[in-house]
C-alpha cells in the first residue's frame, strides 16, 4: 500500500496531518502551503488506485524529478503530512479511509490531526443547543461538504486523534488556507514559518508565486494582525476573557471526551463507540475532535479578534500530548 521514495527520514513517532477533500479545497491548499513553507521532502506514495480517480501531473517543486500522484506523503522526521490530490470514487470512501488509517497505524505515528472544510452557507450550528450528542450521519449534516473527515476520525481507534473544520465558500480560498495552515501548526506546537506559496499556485492564482511571502501579499496577515493574533497561544494562566462579538468565526472543533463526563446527566446520550460528540461553546463556538486521550481536552479560548481577511477565530488550545 505504501511505496517509500526515501527511508532516511523516519515516519514512526511523528505527527500526521491528513486533509479531507472538502469545500473550496481549503485543507488541500493548507497542506500545500505547509509542505512548501516547511520545505518538506517527498517520502513516498500511498497506492489508492482502486479508490481515487487516476491522476498524474508535474512535480510542484521544479527542482524535483518525477510526477505528482494522487496520494503522497511528505515529512521531516517530526511532522508528516498526506496530500490527497484526487477525488475519491463513489462508494469507495470507506475503503480509502481504511487505507489512510492503516498507513497511520502501520507507520506507528504518534498523533493524527485531520482537517476539513464545510460549506459556510449551510452552517446551522450557531442556533443549536450548547451540548448535544450526535451519531455520525447527523454529524455529517452538521459539517456539510467536509468529505470523509468524520469517518476518518471514527476509524482512529486506539490512536490519539483530533480534527478541525473550517467553514468556507467556494472561490479563491488562499487566505482561508493560510489561516487554516497556521492553526494546524499552532495546535501541533510547531513554529510557523514564513509562508511561501508553492509553484503550482502561480498557475491558478496569478497574484501568488513561490517568491512571495503571503504575509505581504495578503492584507491582514502581517505580524500583529488579527489572523496572526488569533492563532497565538496564550501563556498567561489568567488571560482575560474575550469580549462578546458577533459569531463570525469559521473554525469548529468537536470534542468526544467532554461528553464522557456528562453521560450521567443526560440519559439520552448512549455509550456508543460510533457516536461523536458535538460541543457548542456559547462564547467561542468551538471544541475539539478527540478520539482517545483526556489530556487533549481544550483548556481555554484565545481572545477573539477580527480583520478584513479572516472572520473571528475563537478556538481552544490542545493540551500537551502524552
Amino acid at each position: 500500500m505504501y511505496v517509500p521514495c526515501r527511508t532516511d527520514i523516519t515516519i514512526a513517532g511523528t505527527l500526521l496531518v491528513i486533509p479531507s477533500i472538502s469545500t473550496g479545497n481549503v485543507p488541500q491548499l493548507a497542506v500545500d502551503l505547509i509542505v512548501s513553507s516547511l520545505n518538506l521532502p517527498l517520502l513516498g506514495r500511498i497506492d489508492a488506485s482502486d479508490d481515487v480517480y487516476p491522476f498524474a501531473g508535474p512535480r510542484d517543486n521544479k527542482a524535483e524529478i518525477g510526477i505528482t500522484t494522487p496520494v503522497e506523503v511528505f515529512g521531516n522526521g517530526t511532522l508528516t503530512v498526506i496530500q490527497v490530490r484526487s477525488p475519491v470514487l463513489p462508494g469507495h470512501i470507506g475503503s480509502f479511509v481504511s487505507k489512510l488509517v492503516g498507513f497511520a497505524k502501520e507507520m506507528a505515528v504518534s498523533y493524527v490531526y485531520a482537517c476539513g472544510s464545510a460549506d459556510m452557507s449551510r452552517r446551522v450550528d450557531p442556533a443549536g443547543p450548547k451540548l448535544i450528542s450526535l451519531r455520525p450521519p447527523i454529524v455529517d449534516q452538521k459539517f456539510p461538504g467536509s468529505g470523509y473527515l468524520v469517518q476518518l476520525l471514527n476509524r482512529c481507534t486506539d490512536m490519539q486523534a483530533a480534527g478541525v473544520v473550517y467553514y468556507a465558500h467556494q472561490g479563491d480560498n488562499v487566505g482561508d488556507a493560510t489561516v487554516l495552515a497556521a492553526t494546524i501548526l499552532d495546535d501541533l506546537h510547531i513554529a510557523k514559518p514564513q509562508w511561501t506559496p508553492p509553484d503550482s499556485w502561480a498557475s491558478l492564482y496569478e497574484q501568488y508565486n513561490s517568491n512571495d511571502d503571503l504575509t505581504e501579499v495578503l492584507p491582514g496577515l502581517s505580524e500583529g494582525s488579527a489572523s496572526e493574533l488569533a492563532v497565538k497561544e496564550i501563556k498567561e494562566e489568567n488571560a482575560p476573557e474575550p469580549a462578546k462579538k458577533p459569531n463570525r468565526q469559521r473554525f469548529h472543533h468537536v470534542d468526544k471526551d467532554e461528553i464522557l463526563r456528562s453521560r450521567s446527566q443526560s440519559p439520552a446520550i448512549k455509550d456508543d463507540a460510533d457516536s461523536v460528540t458535538y460541543v457548542n461553546n456559547e462564547e467561542s463556538q468551538s471544541a475539539v475532535f478527540n478520539r482517545s486521550s483526556p489530556s487533549l481536552v481544550s483548556d481555554g479560548p484565545l481572545p477573539g479578534v477580527e480583520d478584513e481577511t479572516a472572520d473571528i477565530i475563537h478556538k481552544h488550545r490542545l493540551g500537551e500530548r502524552s
